[in-house]
């Protein structure tokens, strides 16, 4: 009689690993450059904003739980006076969870691009304003189910480099790996599962911050013209990089196990001009971009 006993308490005490496994998706856009409707570019396709909204809606219905994520530039190189308010419009719409910005959002007027983003979840880690102080957050902590995600917002000074002189004037850009250290020790320790940092900026910025920063799980950048068809590993996070004009829609799966984070499935979704089908908000957002053009 004692030995079912005995089989029964091992079986109680042996650890359930699987248990502590979670998963955890991740959907996240760059340097849309103003790419509002589709295209019929056969060598570079380009969905849009107009696209985009299907594809979002399509994946929130396999993964009510996602996180949505961009690293900024939604407004194009040029400036263009009226097309910042439909775009503005589409993001809000779009329900981003968190979202950087970058050089080319900021051209347009900064006063008028915290205006028109008031209602979106910008995230700011390291750039001051010198005559405004904008009510942005240098980190956010985003709760979906059983997952807390904290996400920074870093901007790289050579993607300034190119902005409009008034631009440049109007702010400081602290060093980015200092930062980094100091917005993550301000999040209260335990209290998130993944840590992200939304970089805009290219590649080998995000390569420093990846080599010089712990405590960052995941990177995703975005703002030169490269991208990296899958993510890649660094000593202390993933790297990740759709590329331009907004083109390429990455789904992350990571797994997440005993502080460890691995990836567990990586896709891009790349509409074109035929397929998914227009979401009709955008489009009728894009008629009336269109009309007053005219």
């Amino acid at each position: 009689m004692k030995y079912p006993f005995i089989v029964c308490l091992l079986i109680m005490f042996v650890p359930s690993h699987a248990s502590d496994t979670k998963t955890i998706t991740i959907v996240y856009t760059a340097s849309l450059n103003g790419t509002i409707d589709s295209c019929t570019c056969k060598s570079s396709p380009k969905g849009g904003l107009v696209k985009r909204g299907t594809v979002l809606r399509q994946l929130r219905t396999e993964h009510p739980d996602l996180f949505l994520f961009d690293t900024g530039d939604y407004l194009p190189s040029y400036v263009d006076d009226d097309i910042p308010p439909y775009i503005f419009r589409s993001y809000e719409y779009l329900a981003y969870d968190a979202l950087a910005f970058g050089d080319q959002d900021l051209d347009p007027g900064i006063s008028r691009f915290f205006d028109l983003g008031k209602n979106l979840s910008l995230v700011n880690s390291n750039i001051v304003f010198k005559k405004m102080k904008p009510r942005v957050p240098r980190y956010k902590i985003i709760r979906k189910g059983p997952l807390s995600v904290a996400v920074i917002a870093l901007g790289d000074p050579g993607a300034y480099r190119i902005a409009l002189v008034k631009t440049r004037n109007a702010i400081i850009i602290d060093d980015v790996v200092n930062t980094a250290k100091k917005t993550l020790a301000s999040i209260p320790k335990g209290s998130v599962d993944l840590t992200v940092a939304l970089v805009h900026g290219d590649l080998s910025c995000a390569r420093e911050i990846e080599r010089s920063v712990k405590g960052i799980d995941l990177i995703i950048c975005g703002h030169d013209y490269d991208h990296l068809e899958n993510p890649e590993k660094g000593n202390h996070a993933w790297i990740a990089h759709p590329g331009k004009y907004g083109a390429r829609i990455g789904v992350i799966e990571l797994s997440l196990s005993g502080g460890d984070v691995s990836l567990q499935s990586h896709k891009f979704i790349i509409p074109d001009w035929k397929n998914p089908e227009d979401d009709p908000y955008i489009r009728s957002l894009i008629n009336e971009y269109r009309k007053k053009k005219e």
